[in-house]
């Protein structure tokens, strides 16, 4: 049994002070949507973390840290923005024998997450799902796999 944890950064700011998407940051909704995550996490400690660069994933990890422990974390340029087939590449390369997790961005995870259920899921800012594969190694995780163990999201206030 495989599991892996992917989280859509919180809601943003529509722009940042440079002008730059990468720099765009958190709102208040978008931190309480990381506290909130982190109080419903279902990962042990020693999950491989892989989380995306941009200032939002960097903060929404530090939201979910306030209330959890995960210490084997890697930030990851790549992850920006990235397509499906980075995610795919990750997880396939994987050697670790726990859980993975993802902190990244639309359009990418939405698309990794429909690809390995077989069900079309536009995730949400501040989205958390757990997908649970029958599989016993990482590179056996394929199309229509993946099941849906855990989903949240903060409701709206």
């Amino acid at each position: 049994m495989k599991r892996i944890h992917f989280i859509r950064h919180g809601k943003t700011e529509r722009q940042a002070e440079s002008g730059r998407d990468f720099d765009r940051k958190l709102i208040q909704r978008g931190i309480n949507q990381s506290i909130a995550i982190g109080k419903q996490l279902l990962a042990p400690e020693d999950t491989e973390v892989y989380c995306s660069t941009a200032a939002r994933t960097q903060q929404t990890l530090d939201g979910i840290l306030e209330n959890c422990e995960l210490t084997n974390i890697r930030k990851l340029n790549e992850l920006y923005l990235c397509n499906m087939r980075i995610y795919l590449e990750h997880i396939w390369q994987c050697e670790s024998s726990g859980d993975l997790m993802f902190v990244g961005h639309n359009f990418g995870i939405s698309d990794v997450v429909s690809y390995l259920t077989g069900v079309e899921i536009e995730m949400r800012t501040g989205e958390y799902i757990v997908l649970d594969f029958d599989v016993d190694s990482w590179e056996e995780i394929s199309a229509d796999l993946g099941t849906i163990y855990h989903r949240y999201r903060l409701p709206n206030p």
